[in-house]
């Protein structure tokens, strides 16, 4: 079964490191009694504590549940990357994934989407929403992870790096998940997606409030279930040469440009183009799912042969590479983009473009 995991990422800001840091990970949890301190605890406790002591103790945290303080620690410990966080020293954690903002967003999220998918002039008037993981609680499945560079070192294309950050060194490489971010730095857009992961930058002046938020993760979640298609006439790309996924009219306010509406991506009558109705992260499922990983990261179409789509692939298997400038569809986030020529997957010597 195909899940959204949504992940909260903080950005290390030190550009050198503390003094005294141990070269090995510590993961704690630290809590005193010291009023409007706490910046103390952020900023010199845990990067010093950290530096000389491994052992974690468990203390019940004020203004907290027993579960919530539970749910922290094992964010902490657990060896599971699903369920793991480093705790950069000197890194600011707001703490998203705990204190329900991030919770009122994403619920958010799903009721806007309800309205629009049971509301849709072409769809099948059953209302439908993504499909979150979710804790044994019934809680969100929210993780917590602090990157391992400065803000300074991501440079401006931020998701190029988390992609990999989270596949590698964080363990996150279930193709049947889309892991999405929310990411607590500033970026040139409010969002970035491919299929598999996406992200929405916190600190952005075009995501000033949690309205705004609401609508550019639907975006960005929608480039992560393949949309736009070139296969779809009202999609830029769907003229040879133009590479956007994005709708020709500007001023159209659906969620392919910034609105709570679908229009229709959601359902349409085109032969062999997939439509987001279908799309096996949405809940209840369709009858007839399909797959985005399948389709824009293995290039395995099925009854999805559009001519469109292979004028595309014929394309990048007569060059022998890919091109980002050359798609049908938004890229896939699972791509090695460090290996070449041709089209490789992560931890893959298979170049897809000869399997096609």
């Amino acid at each position: 079964m195909r899940h959204i995991l949504i992940v909260l990422i903080s950005i290390l800001f030190l550009s050198s490191p503390v003094i005294g840091q141990s070269k090995e990970d510590c993961y704690l949890f630290v809590y005193a009694d010291i009023g409007k301190d706490k910046p103390i605890i952020e900023q010199i406790a845990k990067p010093f504590i950290a530096s000389y002591i491994s052992p974690l103790k468990e203390i019940p945290l004020s203004g907290l549940t027993q579960s919530e303080v539970d749910s922290r620690m094992a964010g902490l410990v657990s060896k599971k990357a699903e369920e793991e966080a480093r705790i950069a020293k000197g890194a600011e954690d707001r703490e998203w994934d705990i204190n329900g903002k991030m919770e009122k967003i994403i619920y958010e999220m799903n009721k806007v989407m309800l309205k629009a998918t049971a509301s849709n002039n072409e769809g099948d008037g059953i209302a439908r929403k993504y499909k979150f993981d979710y804790r044994e609680d019934g809680k969100l499945d929210i993780t917590f992870v602090k990157l391992d560079k400065t803000f300074k070192q991501l440079g401006s294309e931020a998701n190029n790096y988390i992609s990999p950050f989270l596949y590698f060194k964080k363990g996150m490489k279930n193709k049947k998940k889309t892991y999405f971010n929310f990411v607590d730095i500033d970026a040139p857009d409010g969002g970035s997606a491919s299929v598999g992961f996406g992200s929405l930058f916190l600190r952005n002046k075009s995501v000033p409030n949690d309205y705004r938020k609401v609508i550019i993760g639907l975006h960005e979640l929608l480039h992560t279930q393949g949309m736009g298609y070139n296969c779809m006439p009202w999609i830029r790309s769907y003229e040879e040469g133009n590479h956007s996924n994005h709708l020709k009219d500007y001023d159209q306010r659906t969620m392919l440009n910034a609105g709570e509406k679908l229009g229709k991506i959601y359902a349409h009558n085109i032969d062999n183009c997939p439509q987001l109705m279908d799309s096996v992260y949405l809940s209840p499922t369709s009858n007839d799912p399909y797959d985005p990983y399948q389709i824009n990261c293995l290039f395995k179409l099925g009854k999805y042969d559009h001519p469109n789509f292979l004028r595309v692939l014929d394309r990048l298997k007569k060059d022998g590479r890919y091109n980002w400038k050359i798609r049908f569809g938004p890229s896939c986030g699972f791509r090695d983009q460090n290996k070449g020529p041709g089209y490789f997957l992560y931890e893959s010597n298979t170049n897809i473009l000869e399997t096609y």
